[in-house]
């Protein structure tokens, strides 16, 4: 007899436990759009449900697969048999092709989780100037206002090219013979009176042998026009100027060494500066030519003593750091530029822990006592810090978590690189915001589509990122 009274307690309570809950019920959780045009605007899709169970139901969060779908559904509480919804937009402009994208809704009831799913295929637009040639300045679209030589040789030349569009109605002139151009850099153009609606190639020549400097440089030019949208048009330029090693003997080659590669100043307070010495030595057969040392943000670096070593011969390079306002660990790069055909670009590094700066204890008041009897000088005497009971409860102390900082190697017009899919994009800094970097991809190793977390990636096209997804070393 107990045995079966404890038997109807337990099944009760199960039955409770069970369908004292709302319940989610959608009519269908599978939509598909068909045929979307892409440039049709976005589409959406209501998904409808009914709240089946004998309690309040509440949807807690609904997530997308990815940033092109964006939800937005019921908010209030939906009560026993009524309704609520769960809308799904998807945005085709520049995602032509097949789409299937999981929207994932998660309730307080039964159940616990429910993936909707939308698909479709989206018919491509018909390409047309805004898409070919995506820069736009005044009158002018440019195919790019980034031109990138990428690796030069120290005694070579290299050529590229962008091209220029007229969107305007009247016809604009390159006026070429009153833009200012440094030595290295010249340029030519197949037509310098572009007709309205129609192109001309811009091509630029770079002379390494007239550029005094070494590795990654950057630097910009105004190209002269008489638009009446502006005149000036900005061209930023790059290019990594490198020796040739192509005729080089390397078992008589010169080889750097460094006495360390990692100097670790430990902790250290804002604002303060510190030195520290990089000592070089060719370990080679043949003279070691140092070309540049070049210092991260940050940091400085100071030419070297010598910048020719004979075999077996050392000299030093002073670095100084100054921690300024920053927080936290900090690492800063030099780079040490040289003729050693096995390691032409050295890093050398700078850590510290970067500690805040405590804030000093607050003096007590003084006061004067005096006594009025007695005709003597006052005594200045220090109030005692007055004693207070803590009467409330110690809260626990909460870590914040530090808003992510791009660090100091990373600045405008810096080269860097991400290995995606197989695929190698090269990419230059254009922009430094919060935790994110402003990267233009340049190069897309010969492929001219690449899907990257539901964006696709064109030559030239311009992309936000977390920087830690980018480096400034190249994958092998």
């Amino acid at each position: 007899m107990k045995k079966s009274i404890l038997t109807f307690f337990a099944l009760s309570f199960w039955c409770l436990s069970v369908f004292g809950q709302g319940k989610i019920s959608f009519e269908k959780g599978e939509h598909d759009f068909n045929k979307i045009k892409e440039d049709g605007g976005s589409a959406e899709y209501a998904f409808k449900f009914t709240n089946t169970g004998n309690k309040p139901l509440k949807l807690i969060n609904v997530q997308a697969s990815c940033g092109c779908t964006t939800p937005s559904w019921t908010k209030e509480e939906i009560q026993p048999k009524q309704t609520g919804f769960v809308k799904a937009s998807y945005d085709p402009m520049n995602r032509p092709g097949i789409f299937n994208k999981t929207i994932t809704v998660q309730t307080d009831g039964d159940p616990q989780t429910v993936y909707l799913t939308i698909k479709g295929d989206v018919t491509p637009r018909a390409k047309g100037p805004q898409d070919f040639y995506p820069m736009e300045m005044g009158n002018l679209r440019f195919r790019t206002t980034f031109v990138s030589f990428d690796q030069v040789f120290k005694t070579g030349k290299d050529t590229a090219s962008t091209i220029i569009y007229n969107q305007g109605k009247e016809a604009i002139k390159l006026d070429l013979a009153n833009t200012n151009f440094p030595a290295h850099l010249s340029l030519k153009a197949d037509v310098e009176v572009i007709q309205p609606k129609k192109t001309a190639k811009l091509i630029f020549t770079y002379d390494a042998s007239k550029m005094d400097d070494w590795g990654y440089v950057y630097e910009a030019i105004d190209l002269k026009t008489n638009d009446s949208q502006g005149t000036d048009k900005r061209i930023s330029i790059s290019a990594d100027i490198q020796e040739d090693f192509s005729k080089t003997d390397l078992k008589n080659a010169p080889v750097i060494s460094f006495d360390k590669t990692t100097h670790d100043f430990g902790a250290i307070g804002q604002n303060e500066v510190k030195k520290t010495v990089f000592t070089i030595t060719n370990n080679g057969k043949t003279d070691l030519l140092i070309h540049k040392a070049k210092a991260s943000c940050g940091c400085t670096a100071t030419d070297p003593k010598k910048s020719l070593l004979k075999p077996n011969e050392s000299t030093t390079i002073d670095v100084t750091y100054s921690s300024g306002t920053q927080e936290g660990s900090q690492k800063k790069s030099v780079t040490v530029i040289s003729n050693d055909p096995k390691t032409p670009n050295m890093q050398l590094y700078i850590e510290a822990n970067v500690q805040t700066t405590p804030t000093p204890a607050p003096v007590s008041e003084a006061t004067t006592d005096i006594d009025l009897s007695k005709n003597t000088t006052p005594v200045i005497t220090q109030n005692p810090t007055p004693v207070v009971e803590n009467t409330v409860p110690d809260v626990p102390k909460v870590e914040q978590t530090p808003t992510p900082k791009i660090p100091d190697a990373y600045k405008i017009g810096e080269k860097v690189y991400m290995l995606q899919n197989g695929v190698l994009l090269t990419g230059f800094v254009e922009d430094m915001q919060g935790e994110k970097l402003k990267i233009r991809i340049v190069d897309l190793s010969k492929k001219r589509k690449l899907d990257y977390d539901g964006i696709t990636l064109k030559e030239n096209s311009i992309i936000w990122d977390a920087q830690n997804k980018w480096s400034l070393q190249k994958p092998n």
